[in-house]
């Protein structure tokens, strides 16, 4: 951030990104606060439609992890229909597959499957392939939408759709295919050091407590927790004073809070699992946004890592 900027590199980008990446690593309270301040600076900005793309994206990444699934849906088709709009097919593909994964795949799956037959991009013509197996709850096509991300060094990818397989052999009564998915979803996670997202993981979740709120209410909590006042809740989101104490009404009494000092716990909902590390946030970052880099020989240990979306030198390395 302190480096400079270019057109690519735009604070509200960067911004955008990292509030992505925090989604990602369970930390939802830290990534509303952050994903606020990318709106803001984004609206001080250059309007360009690639970055109000990404921006948007980074914002249903955002709201999908942490918990409210239908808002991050309703972002992610806004950011479809614009980018489609724009003829920006990877991007809608990209946005449609996130909605798909979230919440439920049949409602993109014929839009998706022709923007892919006018997309050239190999990752997008995968995700879209993903999306249609999700809406037939074709198990076998899942295992090989899985085998193809793994061959492309998108680890987190794969081990989505291999879960998935898992769930949907499980549902059929196929519990040693089921078995066998799911342990190969596990071994893809270890491999990148990283967990699957909230809405792919097997079993049953509790309820999040903060489930009830919706999208707006979620970002004014997120900032009340991080400290801001009523007046700088509004600045930053562009609303009256008097409308964020409606909505911090609104969440305390869903919540059952009477005090600020109580969001913070009730905001994270997945703690960073213990020895996460940077690597293992960025490798997720690449394969679960649609950007991944393009396929790279393995290194000599045959080691797979991700690699920096701006500079492509692996995660992890020195400089």
């Amino acid at each position: 951030m302190r480096a400079g900027y270019d057109w690519l590199t735009s604070p509200s980008w960067v911004l955008a990104l990292l509030a992505g990446a925090l989604a990602e690593a369970g930390r939802h309270g830290e990534a509303l606060r952050t994903l606020a301040e990318a709106r803001s600076a984004q609206r001080a900005g250059v309007r360009r439609p690639v970055l109000d793309d990404a921006i948007g994206f980074e914002r249903a990444v955002v709201l999908a992890h942490a918990g409210d699934r239908s808002g991050a849906a309703a972002q992610a088709l806004e950011v479809a229909d614009r980018a489609e709009a724009g003829g920006r097919l990877p991007a809608a593909i990209a946005a449609l597959h996130l909605a798909a994964r979230a919440t439920d795949a049949a409602p993109s799956a014929a839009r998706v499957q022709r923007l892919a037959l006018r997309c050239r991009a190999e990752e997008a013509r995968l995700q879209a392939e993903q999306v249609r197996a999700l809406a037939r709850g074709d198990a076998e096509a899942l295992v090989a939408v899985a085998g193809r991300f793994r061959s492309l060094a998108a680890l987190p990818a794969a081990a989505e759709a291999a879960e998935q397989a898992g769930r949907v052999h499980r549902a059929a009564g196929r519990r040693r295919k089921g078995r066998l998915a799911s342990a190969a979803a596990q071994e893809l996670c270890a491999r990148f050091g990283g967990a699957l997202p909230p809405w792919a993981e097997p079993g049953e979740r509790g309820t999040d407590a903060t489930a009830a709120l919706t999208t707006r209410e979620r970002e004014v909590a997120a900032l009340a927790a991080g400290g801001l006042s009523n007046r700088e809740i509004a600045d930053r989101l562009v609303v009256s004073v008097r409308t964020v104490e409606n909505h911090l009404h609104r969440v305390y009494h869903k919540l059952g809070v009477v005090q600020r000092a109580a969001l913070s716990e009730l905001l994270v909902t997945r703690p960073v699992p213990e020895g996460g590390d940077a690597g293992a946030v960025g490798a997720g970052r690449t394969a679960q946004t649609g950007r991944a880099a393009r396929p790279r020989p393995r290194p000599a240990g045959g080691e797979e890592r991700g690699r920096c979306a701006m500079c492509a030198q692996p995660l992890g390395s020195a400089g």
